[in-house]
């Protein structure tokens, strides 16, 4: 639960301004709010560590960035449990999940 309030903390906290601008492509965010509602739904907690850990090494620290990512996570977890579908395999989506990563790390290059 710590671990939950602190990464929604850093996304709330004030970043660097004007670095990035308003009409920044959010679409790698995006995909990994996609991935991490499936996720969710999914219980796979391993996945939306690796999703939530790759997002705080790379995204500067501005609230639409985290915003933006909450939105679609909570949009996307609605939509899978609304559906029912069946969960992807394990496997499948865990390369999803690093290709994903790949792209937003290209995007966003991580400053650790």
């Amino acid at each position: 639960m710590i671990k939950k309030i602190l990464i929604v903390l850093l996304f709330a906290l004030p970043g660097t301004f004007g670095l990035y601008a308003e009409t920044e492509d959010v679409s790698t965010i995006e995909r990994m709010g996609q991935l991490n509602g499936v996720a969710l739904g999914c219980r796979y907690f391993d996945e939306t560590r690796r999703i939530k850990t790759a997002l705080i090494e790379s995204l500067p620290k501005l609230r639409k960035f985290g915003k933006v990512f909450e939105d679609t996570t909570n949009a996307s977890y609605l939509a899978f449990t609304e559906s029912k579908p069946t969960c992807p395999a394990v496997g499948e989506f865990t390369a999803d999940v690093d290709a994903a990563i790949e792209e937003l790390y290209k995007d966003f290059p991580p400053s650790l």
